[in-house]
């Protein structure tokens, strides 16, 4: 099959990308190795997005977890923080009204650059495009090597039912959201945990939620702090087992000793390494271009939450979305359709809808208060 476009993936980014592409009239198709929003049905139970879901678009002010302007999760789920398996409804929702070209159970096995474009390879077939947009997103791929020992604990995203988890105080090695959302889902049921965080994240007072805990977390741990243990600046070097038993060594050489299994919440690894030739990498970053293309192979461009320029993270859908037209704008202007009127549409829709962020320097501002 032959594209002018594909896009990996059909999670939050690829189908926010898809929806630019289909307003622009765009040749493209989604290739997805498993089912639409499979990462969101797969997320831990009990755990819901952090960032609200409203109504504003009267007032042009989007919801916080739409994927287009006109299209509001609070009013198609009638609730505030969607569970995953509710936010896999919207995207499904979304796949269906705009009609978007989605072939699901589909696994990229290889990409190949040649002098027309990129040559995919699956095994549902091979495709030809001429530009590849990477919305592999990362949540498939749990870290889980993250100190001598790693082996000995489960990551979070591996817990189906909080309610067998045997024991009454368990030990947490990670201290972000996932941290404490893990520590909140045991408390709900009665169990106590600690919190080992390499940071300080309950002390970070920073405007960005890239980099501090969100409002709403810091409300459901007042909520049940009296089962929460938190141990700051604590980083695990090493956990051992032995015959039942669990013993955490911090990188001061502090022993902790525990009768229940650890518990990692330390995030996702990317899911560039099958494409990470395609990338110069600084810092552990992929570097882009200010239009998200990889500096290194012109045609492939990357959305989602591993964008990343100089210090302005892109980890959230609110963040991420506003880099879905930058992206088509771009590969309209190869393609020498920057003057088509559905293009030139799409992107003032994008701009009035505030799906459209293109000057970062408003990103390195702190609140004042």
């Amino acid at each position: 099959m032959k594209k002018k476009i594909l896009v990996v993936g059909a999670g939050a980014a690829g189908i926010g990308m898809g929806i630019v592409l289909k307003k622009m009239g765009l040749d493209f198709v989604i290739l997805e190795k498993d089912q639409v929003g499979k990462s969101f049905l797969t997320w831990p139970p009990g755990t819901r997005f952090i960032s609200p879901s409203f109504t504003g678009n009267f007032f042009g002010v989007p919801d916080l977890n739409s994927l287009s302007p006109e299209t509001s999760p609070a009013f198609t789920l009638e609730t505030e923080h969607p569970t995953g398996k509710q936010y896999a409804k919207y995207l499904n929702g979304l796949a269906y009204v705009y009609e978007l070209p989605v072939l699901e159970n589909v696994l990229v096995q290889e990409i190949q650059k040649n002098d027309d474009g990129f040559e995919i390879t699956t095994d549902r077939g091979n495709f030809e495009t001429q530009f590849v947009i990477w919305a592999g997103g990362e949540y498939q791929f749990p870290k889980t090597s993250v100190c001598e020992g790693s082996e000995h604990a489960i990551h979070n995203t591996k817990i189906k039912d909080w309610d067998v988890l045997e024991g009454n105080i368990f030990p947490i090695i990670g201290g972000y959201e996932s941290g404490f959302d893990t520590a909140i889902q045991l408390a709900k049921i009665g169990k106590k945990s600690v919190i080992f965080d390499s940071k300080d994240c309950l002390g970070i007072q920073k405007s960005d939620a890239s980099f501090s805990l969100s409002p709403v977390t810091k409300d459901r741990y007042r909520q049940y702090q009296e089962f929460i243990t938190v141990k700051p600046n604590t980083r695990i070097q090493k956990i051992e087992e032995n015959q039942g038993h669990y013993f955490l060594t911090s990188e001061e050489n502090k022993a902790f000793g525990f009768e229940t299994q650890p518990i990692l919440a330390t995030g996702f690894e990317t899911s560039l390494t099958q494409v990470k030739d395609f990338f110069v990498w600084k810092d552990g970053s992929p570097q882009l271009t200010e239009n998200d293309e990889s500096t290194k192979v012109e045609g492939f461009f990357l959305v989602g939450p591993q964008v990343k320029h100089q210090n302005v993270i892109f980890c959230f859908i609110y963040k991420f979305r506003q880099r879905f037209a930058i992206v088509a704008e771009t590969i309209a202007q190869y393609l020498g359709l920057e003057s088509n009127d559905l293009v030139q549409q799409t992107i003032d829709e994008y701009q009035d809808g505030h799906f459209y962020l293109k000057d970062l320097s408003c990103c390195e501002n702190e609140c004042t208060c």
